[in-house]
């Protein structure tokens, strides 16, 4: 998990992102996630919860923020 390499952080003109500070919270924020998400896939896999279901779960969260 730790050595997932760093996405790419785009503006909205399709230039990356150059600003050390904004990277660092953008890449910072990122890891969290991963845990968090590792920590609840790998739970939900351990009591016994459908992989596809998880998955499934996880998008519709995601398309929730997005849509707010």
């Amino acid at each position: 998990m730790h050595d997932m390499p760093k996405p790419l952080w785009l503006l909205e003109n399709g230039q990356p992102v150059s600003c050390r500070e904004k990277l660092k919270v953008l890449n910072e924020n990122y890891h969290e996630l991963s845990v968090v998400l590792d920590d609840l896939w790998q739970d939900s896999l351990v009591m016994g919860c459908s992989p596809q279901s998880v998955r499934q779960i996880i998008h519709d969260l995601i398309n929730q923020i997005i849509d707010r």
